[in-house]
């Protein structure tokens, strides 16, 4: 880059400056900090996309509050379903089922955004609230429409569904992550 400084990123997200190998970026206080194109594609990837972070903050919290709502509401729903049940055992054991993709997709959601790409943590945010609607729609409406064969049958498989598409989703967007990695450093290797 023969030691000019130039701005990377959209007009609005602009707060990088290049210089060489790392990146500078600049703080309020006036304060820099160097970053290496690592860190910066890994770790800020929405701005590099032309995304502001306050949407991927949005998207953390909607996914957030819709996996409790709706883990809250699907157990409710499988309550109200077994109310006819005397084993208070048995709906223990079923509400601990039915919570646990939700807890999984929880539990990941917190260890990715502190740990893991931008593609990761939108990838399973997203995953999140589909399964999040998808599921209490589900529920609802084994609840709600008229008694078929095997009502119960909604509230063992979809748990397990649920389960291997969040890990599907985590897996295909760290491998979607290290793709987008590796050509960002080929260009960075050619360029320089």
């Amino acid at each position: 880059m023969c030691g000019q400084a130039h701005v990377c990123g959209d007009g609005v997200n602009a707060r990088y400056l290049r210089h060489g190998d790392g990146v500078t970026r600049r703080r309020g206080d006036g304060e820099t900090r160097s970053k290496t194109q690592h860190e910066m594609s890994i770790n800020h990837l929405p701005t590099a996309l032309g995304h502001n972070e306050g949407s991927a903050r949005l998207l953390r919290i909607a996914s957030n509050v819709a996996t409790v709502v709706s883990a809250i509401g699907s157990v409710a729903l499988l309550l109200y379903m077994g109310r006819r049940n005397k084993s208070i055992v048995l709906m223990v054991l079923f509400s601990i089922w039915v919570l646990a993709p939700f807890a999984e997709s929880l539990l990941l959601n917190a260890l990715i955004t502190k740990r893991g790409s931008a593609v990761a943590q939108t990838g399973l945010q997203v995953a999140m609230v589909i399964l999040a609607v998808a599921s209490l729609a589900l529920y609802a409406d084994t609840v709600l429409r008229p008694p078929v064969s095997q009502p119960v049958f909604r509230f063992v498989l979809l748990p397990v569904v649920s389960c291997v598409l969040i890990i599907i989703v985590v897996v295909t967007a760290a491998f979607v992550s290290r793709l987008i990695h590796g050509r960002e450093t080929a260009r960075s290797d050619s360029s320089n």
